[in-house]
């Protein structure tokens, strides 16, 4: 009889830790799932950030050469540009460079 309950008691424990074991991994399947649910979720917003960006900068370069092309002799001092005699370019790297009227 003793035999019995200590194999009674074993199975009771493995089923128990059984338990646990299947618990714990279902707790982190849960996590797994609700990150990349949420990740995923994350990655559509950025996108449509990126998209929204990528329309105004289109709108802005639009206006912009719309505003260039309208400039010419006549109306370039109602931008607040004026002529300049001599320009000198200076170029600091490959990048960057800049007029000087020297």
């Amino acid at each position: 009889m003793n035999r019995v309950y200590k194999t009674k008691k074993n199975m009771m424990k493995g089923i128990f830790v059984f338990g646990v074991f299947v618990f714990v991994l279902f707790s982190f399947y849960s996590y797994a799932i609700a990150k990349a649910t949420t990740s995923a979720q994350s990655i559509r917003e950025k996108r449509a950030e990126i998209q929204e960006l990528e329309t105004e900068i289109i709108d802005l370069e639009t206006e912009y050469f719309e505003i260039i092309n309208s400039i010419d002799r006549d109306n370039f001092a109602s931008y607040g540009l004026e002529k300049v005699s001599g320009v000198e370019y200076v170029s600091l790297d490959s990048t960057r460079q800049f007029a000087s009227n020297l």
